[in-house]
Order: C-alpha cells, then structure tokens, then sequence
C-alpha cells in the first residue's frame, strides 16, 4: 500500500467515523431501535397514542410538533425536543413517556422521562429527589411535602424508582417529572410499567384531595 492509498484509506475511515457520530445519525438509531424493540410493545400495553416528534417543557404538558411551530420564537425557547412519544390516560391523570437524546463531548447519553399529571389536583410546593454517590437526597420548599417524601411508604417507592446516580424526580404544582438515564443496553417493557406503577404510588401520596394545599 502506497502513502496515497494509505491516506484515502485514512481520510474515509474519518468520514465514516464523523457520520457515525453525527447527531442526526445517532439521532435515527435510537429512534428505530427504541421504537422496534419497546416502544410499539407499550404503546398497545398502556392503550396509548404515539407520536415521533414533540416537544415539552418543565410544566407543560407535550406539544406536536405542529403545534409548536405556531408558537413565537420567544415561547419556543423554553422548550425541549424529543421522540418516540407515548401519551396515555388513567381514571385520575394524564400519562406522557419519551425520550431525548443529548451530547457531552463525543459521548450520546439517552433519557427517558415519564411524566404524570394527576387531574384537577395542584399543590403550591415544589421539590426534587435525586441520587447521588448511592444514596437518596430530598429536596423541598415545604416541610409539609419533605414529611410526606421521607415517609416510609413513599421511600420505599423512591429506592425502587431512582436506582442509578444521576437520576431525578422533579415535583410541582401539577406534575411529577422522573428523568433517567438509560444505561441499559435494551429498556424492557415490564421495567417501564413497574416505574409507572412506583410513580403512581408516589403521586397518589403526594396529591391528596383529603390534604389542604401545601
């Protein structure tokens, strides 16, 4: 092999490599893997709607990406894109799970959110459970609220909800926002429904129509 041959064959293994690595590129694999090996499955578990592409932001509720290309650049900016959306219902709370892509230097880190909000009840309290170096850390405005997280009931939900550094349960005035991590290779269906199963647990201890508003 000659020094050209050499630098052709250098040149289009970094071609290959920038292309591999490109967002949009990594962007379609996890789209198509997600959607193929789970997404499809739950989707008919939780007899929900799917969409492709949206958007969401901390306390609003999912927009299509039709809709959000009505909205003014100011109002855009505080919204985060996602894919491979699943909306469902309950008797008492709107369901929403997706996933979001993110880069940190050359390293694509997925996420996967779900989010609930319980119908008609609100609370004026905000606060966040996290994991860090292994262990479970509380966060609150209210002492109300800090009692009711730190409960036995509810930590027993939390320990199985938040399993890995890094992840967090945001909680406002009209939904709980768990954020993780995916550090398994392939997100089983079963897994997914048993953190909706502890999530709902949480809301129904945290949003109380027999508590006044804390």
């Amino acid at each position: 092999m000659n020094y050209l041959d050499l630098f052709l064959l250098l040149f289009f293994t970094f071609i290959i490599y920038l292309f591999y690595n490109a967002y949009f590129f990594q962007l379609y694999l996890h789209k198509y893997r997600l959607k193929s090996s789970f997404v499809n499955n739950f989707k008919n578990s939780v007899k929900g709607t799917f969409h492709d592409e949206g958007y969401f932001a901390m306390s609003h509720p999912f927009v299509s990406k039709e809709e959000f290309k009505s909205f003014s650049n100011r109002h855009k900016i505080s919204f985060s894109k996602c894919y491979n959306m699943v909306l469902f219902k309950t008797s008492d709370a709107n369901w929403e799970l997706f996933f979001h892509l993110i880069k940190e230097g050359t390293v694509y880190s997925e996420i996967m959110t779900i989010r609930v909000f319980p119908k008609y009840l609100r609370i004026k309290s905000e606060g966040n459970i996290e994991k860090n170096y292994s262990r479970l850390n509380i966060f609150t405005n209210n002492r109300y609220l800090t009692s009711i997280l730190e409960s036995h009931a509810s930590t027993d939900y939390l320990k199985w909800l938040i399993r890995h550094n890094g992840d967090i349960l945001l909680v406002s005035h009209n939904n709980l926002h768990f954020k993780a991590f995916l550090t398994d290779k392939k997100l089983s269906e079963q897994r997914a429904l048993d953190m909706i199963k502890a999530l709902n647990g949480i809301k129904d201890l945290v949003y109380r129509k027999d508590v006044l508003e804390y």
